[in-house]
């Protein structure tokens, strides 16, 4: 690849899945887009031949090869059998001082994938389970 091909494409990538306009938060969510898959305003490291990105609920995302959770690859899991599961909403007071006692959401997704042989069962991207 020369220098002309590629000037293009990180031009696009300064405003593909960055930041909002001028406030410069990091958009959520993930961005597809001419095979490039950004998750949180960091570009995910493909494999070669991965394709077929199918966004899954709550930070999930599959690929014909592997299975990620907001942004980050869950091993051993499939892609052909996982599913989510649902979402729980926990609100909780924080202990910590700095954040002045308030209340704090803390989410926990459950999702799952079935092998002919193997059940796995993940909170976020940990497998918790498996049987």
């Amino acid at each position: 690849m020369g220098a002309g091909p590629s000037t293009p494409e990180v031009k696009e990538r300064q405003h593909f899945g960055s930041v909002y306009g001028n406030t410069g938060k990091i958009r959520p969510g993930y961005y597809i887009k001419n095979g490039i898959v950004v998750y949180g305003g960091k570009q995910i490291e493909l494999l070669p031949g991965e394709t077929n990105f199918q966004k899954l609920m709550y930070g999930y995302l599959k690929s014909n090869f592997r299975v990620f959770y907001k942004g980050q690859h869950i091993p051993h899991s499939n892609p052909a059998t996982f599913t989510v599961l649902n979402r729980n909403n926990v609100s909780t007071l924080s202990k910590f001082p700095e954040k002045n006692n308030q209340f704090e959401k803390l989410n926990s997704v459950l999702a799952m994938d079935f092998e002919a042989n193997k059940k796995r069962i993940y909170l976020g991207a940990n497998l918790i389970h498996e049987e």
